[in-house]
């Protein structure tokens, strides 16, 4: 064997063994992040945003965020609140009314999170962005989910009808119920429904092992084209671990509607892309724009029924 042929061979080997030595390297960092996650944030509660957009490949459309969700974590009673804010609620900024879902697009993220805390009451500085193919992406990574439509799920184009009742869907059909507004209630009926496939992947992933949920991280990882986020690797990792120990009876969906005089419909002159547009739908607090009080206890008063709930259960 020539020299440089024994050269070429131990530096395929040197290669070789540094790059199985990261892969240990990196998936031991992986498990020891999942197992000791409360090293990060110890016994503090979480508040982070999730917003949803169309999936782009599919959607040339727009970047607003569609889904907005604020998720509260409480590290106490070990339960989760998904906040539900209308895509339609009007705010005011610098003396400009807006659409709240237009403001991510507008690149306004600093904003979005002081809204999203003045509505809430909670400090809210992390956010996730995603489109639906992420969605699409992790519900066949696990499986496929299994939801109990409450009414039926319609697509106003082709007709194609999913009927009340428990169905297994595969990522497609996850995407479409998540989409389909198709009701009386528009808007709203979607935020129920994006609930009930949100809490079926929880609920799927609880049954996953770690070596798996470390696999399924792997996949979200690669489909950084499809999210966005200003969240560490190791934040993400604290946020999933904390919702996977989280038993499906507590989460809570709290809704911010026009029931309990929370908001009210009207027309109103909105600001997008340097235009104006007049005589658009959206949603106010009675009180008027940027009165969030009522909305504030609402949400205070839904997470402390929650908690109650969850003690007389944990006492039984």
């Amino acid at each position: 064997m020539t020299k440089p042929i024994k050269i070429s061979l131990i530096a395929g080997l040197i290669v070789l063994v540094a790059t199985v030595g990261f892969f240990i390297f990196y998936f031991r960092q992986k498990i020891s992040l999942i197992n000791n996650f409360n090293n990060f944030f110890p016994n503090s509660n979480q508040a982070i945003l999730l917003l949803g957009q169309p999936g782009l490949e599919q959607y040339q459309t727009d970047y607003n965020t569609d889904a907005i969700i604020l998720v509260y974590i409480d590290t106490k009673t070990e339960s989760a609140n998904f906040i539900r804010i209308p895509r339609d609620l009007i705010v005011e900024i610098n003396k400009r009314q807006y659409k709240i879902n237009s403001l991510y697009a507008l690149g306004l993220k600093k904003e979005l999170l002081e809204k999203i805390s003045d509505i809430s009451g909670f400090k809210v500085s992390h956010y996730v962005v995603f489109d639906l193919s992420l969605v699409k992406e992790i519900v066949d990574a696990i499986g496929g989910i299994d939801v109990d439509l409450k009414e039926p799920a319609t697509d106003w184009a082709s007709g194609f009808t999913l009927a009340p009742g428990v169905h297994h869907l595969d990522g497609k059909l996850a995407e479409f119920v998540i989409r389909d507004r198709l009701y009386p209630t528009g808007d709203f009926y979607r935020i129920h429904n994006q609930f009930l496939v949100f809490q079926a992947i929880k609920e799927k992933i609880e049954e996953l092992p770690k070596t798996k949920l470390i696999g399924l991280i792997g996949i979200i990882q690669a489909s950084r084209r499809h999210y966005e986020t200003n969240l560490e690797e190791y934040q993400i990792l604290d946020f999933l671990t904390k919702i996977e120990k989280i038993k499906s009876d507590r989460f809570h969906d709290i809704i911010i509607d026009t029931s309990h005089n929370l908001l009210q419909a009207g027309s109103f002159r909105i600001y997008f892309g340097q235009i104006y547009y007049d005589n658009i739908y959206g949603l106010i607090p009675p009180f008027g724009i940027n009165h969030y009080a009522e909305i504030r206890n609402f949400i205070n008063d839904q997470i402390n029924q929650s908690k109650q709930n969850s003690n007389e259960a944990s006492s039984t």
